[in-house]
């Protein structure tokens, strides 16, 4: 069944209903399922269910939404459970979880009848499927705004907070002074919905809510201002590459030394031995030394580069990192880095692309960054491990990192007076952050390219401290 549908406003919708029914010998029925006007957010879908039997039932319901947005694509889940009394006939109101983004979007919609609410679902139980699609067009006022691509650190973009389009401009209009209704207007839409989209920003951290005033609590870097700033990365990179390139054959020789020493292995399979990883320039390099090393002095050097401290992958809550650019992921680093550390434990996690993580469902919700405890590295691209002995490696870094001082000053310094330009200049990590990203990014490329150093395996590598 097929209805096309025009609205006023923000939306240009087309339904198609695609409806599947999986009759259970008639003991529950289902009847025709309606839609309330489209719209973000909470959107209901009502219709009649039917009990026709003389014990009690329990109806789950499961709404899924996807997005084939114009350059995010975010999607939604929601279970919900309703009691169906003996001979009962009750009208019920599951809801989907509308994300705020323009495009296509495939809605549906899964009825099932289950013996208890907490048993894991069958295909058996399932009563009835059905699809809706759906285009949400984008309002003339926002046109410049969604071409203008907001791009964000590594995983805060998977946030429900930012992984749809309309929430990212948002920023830019919160950026430029505009009010709630104004917002609204240009959207077209609901003063509620922009109103229920800065609260949950507020209630991140993200942004500071003082009376009628809107407070970022990190930079939101121009398309000008980023222009700048990549310029002083690309010499900054070319710097940094050239210093590992002349700083590799003595490393080389350190490692000959350690090995002359018995210091070392020569099994480069003994991933269980402290100094194995010094085998392997790729890891070095980018991980340790970019990162570990001369990433944890050019970005705060008073404490552990822990970016990802009190939160976790699958909300990504980094204020004291957080940055938004507009321009889009040109003018963004890709890798990927995260020290977690205790008194007696240390783990690091470096990836030069952003890694597929899996999360359960509501664990974004969650404080914790252990794996495995809720989340997960894609098994398409599990991580290479390495034990490591910080006190062989540091004896590697000083090798690779000999003369690097003078380039990070220079860095830093040049840096904070762009920033300082722009009225970014309290923000000291979270521009030196980015910055660094873009800057190592760029360093690995121009490795690679050269033939100085070889990527290894996939390019995402977990570095684990042997404990005494």
């Amino acid at each position: 069944m097929l209805r096309r549908i025009l609205l006023p406003g923000l939306f240009l919708v087309i339904i198609v209903f695609s409806q599947t029914a999986f009759p259970q010998e008639a003991e529950v029925s289902i009847g025709e399922v309606s839609l309330d006007k489209l719209h973000w957010g909470e959107q209901k879908a009502i219709f009649e269910v039917v009990n026709h039997t003389d014990y009690l039932k329990f109806i789950k319901v499961i709404t899924e939404i996807t997005f084939e947005g114009t350059y995010l694509n975010p999607s939604r889940e929601l279970t919900q459970s309703f009691p169906l009394e003996p001979f009962q006939t009750r009208t019920i109101d599951p809801s989907f979880n509308v994300p705020p983004n323009f495009g296509k979007a495939k809605m549906i919609l899964r009825v099932y009848d289950v013996v208890d609410t907490l048993d894991a679902l069958l295909s058996s139980q399932l009563v009835m499927e059905q699809s809706f699609f759906i285009s949400f067009r984008v309002p003339d006022g926002l046109t410049a705004y969604l071409q203008n691509k907001i791009s964000m650190p590594a995983m805060v973009g998977q946030n429900p907070a930012f992984d749809s389009e309309f929430s990212r401009i948002l920023l830019s209009l919160l950026n430029e002074g505009k009010s709630v209704e104004e917002i609204a207007q240009i959207a077209e839409t609901k003063v509620e919905i922009v109103q229920d989209l800065i609260g949950r920003l507020v209630s991140s951290g993200f942004l500071k809510q003082s009376n009628n005033n809107i407070l970022f609590r990190f930079p939101m870097i121009s398309i000008t201002e980023a222009k700048e700033v990549k310029e002083l990365s690309e010499t900054v990179s070319d710097e940094l590459a050239a210093l590992v390139v002349k700083n590799l054959p003595t490393y080389l020789k350190v490692v000959d030394s350690l090995i002359a020493a018995k210091a070392m292995t020569t099994d480069t399979n003994y991933f269980m031995h402290g100094g194995t990883v010094l085998h392997f320039e790729y890891p070095m390099v980018a991980g340790l030394l970019l990162w570990y090393d001369l990433g944890q002095e050019f970005i705060d050097r008073l404490r552990p580069l822990d970016i990802f401290a009190n939160t976790n992958p699958c909300h990504a809550r980094i204020t004291n990192y957080m940055y938004a650019i507009e321009g889009g992921d040109f003018f963004n680093g890709t890798n990927f880095y995260n020290l977690s550390m205790s008194r007696k434990h240390l783990v690091i996690t470096y990836a030069d692309t952003i890694p597929m993580i899996e999360c359960i469902p509501g664990y974004a919700n969650r404080r914790s960054l252990m794996e495995n405890s809720g989340w997960w590295y894609n098994s398409e691209m599990p991580p290479e491990s390495f034990m490591i002995d910080t006190s062989l490696i540091h004896t590697g870094l000083r090798a690779l990192r000999g003369g690097s001082e003078d380039i990070l000053k220079s860095g830093q310094k040049k840096l904070q007076d762009i920033v300082d330009k722009y009225g970014h200049g309290k923000y000291v990590n979270n521009t030196r952050y980015w910055f660094w990203n873009l800057t190592t990014t760029r360093t690995l490329d121009k490795l690679i390219k050269q033939g100085v150093i070889k990527r290894r395996t996939n390019g995402l590598y977990r570095f684990e401290k042997l404990r005494v």
